[in-house]
């Protein structure tokens, strides 16, 4: 079984556990000022952290798609590509293969017979309804794709951390603080956040968007 499992707090501050040693619990964190790799003891971390039901790539993701918003240490980053390259290589390993299966053979088209003199052609059959209307209505899928963009587009904030997290005097700490202020997700960037503070802070459990 892999040491690496996603963990969180009390306060819902999450991490990723890297390794367990004997005595000291190896693990990624973001301590509020970096993106770092620490270390602690065993029976510390467990006490402080428990495990959560949360895929470990994509946790990566968001600790790599967050460089912009917080300081990520080089050690961090190193271990961070190497987890998000060995999921990735997980996943084409799990993937069943799909069999080659010859291509079916076109039967040969018919041509229709000369018509004789005389003769009146036969009328070729109208198409069905089904088909016109499969033709000229909009597909549903499309349709229920872009209604659920819309409803995303704006949602509401909550603000769960009762203090600032980030680091004071950086500017994802100015821009954490314009949650005291925009009540959705549209006032928020207007205001000059990013897409990326809401994703991180909404993973890391300092807000809930609904």
């Amino acid at each position: 079984m892999s040491d690496e499992v996603v963990f969180k707090d009390a306060h819902s501050h999450v991490c990723i556990r890297l390794s367990v040693g004997k005595r000291h619990t190896e693990f990624i964190e973001n301590d509020g000022h970096d993106v770092d790799v620490h270390k602690m003891p065993n029976e510390t971390f467990d006490r402080l952290f428990s495990p959560m039901l949360y895929d470990v790539g994509r946790a990566t993701k968001r600790y790599l798609d967050n460089i912009g918003c917080f300081h990520i240490t080089g050690r961090a980053f190193a271990r961070l590509t190497t987890i998000l390259k060995e999921d990735s290589m997980a996943e084409k390993k799990a993937a069943p293969k799909t069999e080659k299966t010859a291509p079916k053979k076109e039967a040969p088209k018919k041509t229709p017979a000369a018509p004789v003199k005389g003769q009146v052609a036969p009328k070729s059959a109208p198409a069905p309804k089904a088909e016109l209307k499969a033709k000229t209505a909009p597909k549903k899928e499309e349709a229920a794709e872009k209604t659920i963009g819309r409803k995303r587009d704006n949602q509401k904030i909550k603000l769960l951390s009762a203090t600032n997290p980030k680091r004071a005097g950086s500017a994802s700490f100015d821009r954490f603080e314009l949650y005291k202020t925009a009540k959705t997700t549209d006032e928020f960037l207007a205001k000059g956040g990013r897409t990326g503070d809401l994703r991180y802070d909404e993973a890391a459990g300092f807000i809930e968007l609904n």
